[in-house]
C-alpha cells in the first residue's frame, strides 16, 4: 500500500507566498505604528525655542523613556503649561533643590557654571536673580534666554506629570532627518 500523497499546485504555492508576505508587512506596519503613536508623541514645532530645532518641523518625543531612566541636563523636552493642550519644547536646565542664579547672561547651578555655549543665547546681561527649584520640579527653559523676564523665572519650573517625554528624532523635513540621544 502506497502512502497518500497530497499534491499542492503552482497556483497554490504563489497564493501561499503572497499571503505570507502579507502577514509579514501587516505586522511591520502595527508595530511601527505602535512604536510611533502609542510609545512616541508626534510634536509639530510651532515655535523656534531650540537651537536645533525649527518652526515647522515635526518630531517624535518619546513617552515611556522616562519611567525607565531620568532626564538629564541639557535635554530636550516636550512640555505643558498646566491645563493647556499646547505643547511647547525646551532644555532641562536644573532639577528639584537645586539653586540657580543668573549673572551677566550666565547659569550657575550650585556656584558652578553651566556651559551651554554650543546652543543657548544667554540671559540679557541686566538680569541678576538666585532662586532654588522646588521639591519635585525641574527648570526648563527655551534655547534663547535673552526675551526671558527674569522676576518670572520661578513660572518656567515644571512637575514630571507636566512632561510630556524627551525629544528623540526629527523625522520632518526629510533633509534634516536626526536621531537625538
Amino acid at each position: 500500500m502506497r502512502p497518500l500523497r497530497i499534491r499542492s499546485s503552482e497556483s497554490n504555492t504563489g497564493l501561499y507566498r503572497f499571503l505570507d508576505w502579507l502577514i509579514a508587512v501587516a505586522l511591520g506596519a502595527i508595530a511601527v505604528a505602535l512604536l510611533l503613536f502609542v510609545f512616541m508623541t508626534p510634536i509639530v514645532v510651532e515655535e523656534d525655542s531650540i537651537a536645533d530645532i525649527g518652526g515647522g518641523e515635526l518630531v517624535f518625543a518619546d513617552r515611556m523613556g522616562k519611567y525607565f531612566a531620568d532626564y538629564g541636563r541639557g535635554d530636550i523636552v516636550v512640555y505643558r503649561y498646566g491645563k493647556s493642550s499646547k505643547t511647547h519644547l525646551g532644555r532641562i536646565v536644573a532639577f528639584s533643590g537645586e539653586q540657580v542664579q543668573v549673572s551677566n547672561g550666565h547659569i550657575y547651578i550650585n556656584d558652578a557654571y553651566l556651559d551651554e555655549s554650543a546652543y543657548a543665547i544667554g540671559f540679557s546681561d541686566e538680569y541678576s536673580f538666585c532662586f532654588t527649584v522646588p521639591n519635585g520640579k525641574v527648570l526648563i527653559l527655551p534655547d534663547d534666554r535673552s526675551s526671558i523676564d527674569g522676576n518670572r523665572i520661578d513660572a518656567m519650573t515644571f512637575s514630571a506629570s507636566e512632561i510630556v517625554g524627551e525629544v528623540r528624532f526629527r523625522i520632518y523635513p526629510l533633509n534634516k532627518l536626526e536621531l537625538f540621544a
